[in-house]
């Protein structure tokens, strides 16, 4: 429920918070398409996802890399 919350608070205006930190992508979620589809309602909301682990580019190899990530997380 809490993690429900945070993305709905995510997705407000004015958001509350523009990052979220996560240990890896795999404890943000285990499904790839979900995931993605998270990551993308996110990005649009102006809220970034950070892996503390997985340190990330935000340009398109970044994206596959990440998509490559959750696919194998799932």
């Amino acid at each position: 429920p809490d993690f429900q919350r945070m993305l709905d608070a995510a997705r407000k205006k004015p958001r509350p918070f523009d990052v979220i930190v996560v240990h890896s992508l795999s404890r943000f979620f285990r499904d790839a398409i979900e995931g993605g589809l998270h990551l993308r309602s996110l990005e649009r909301a102006g809220v970034r996802v950070i892996s503390v682990t997985q340190q990330l580019s935000d340009d398109t190899s970044g994206q596959l890399v990440r998509q490559i990530l959750l696919t194998f997380d799932e």
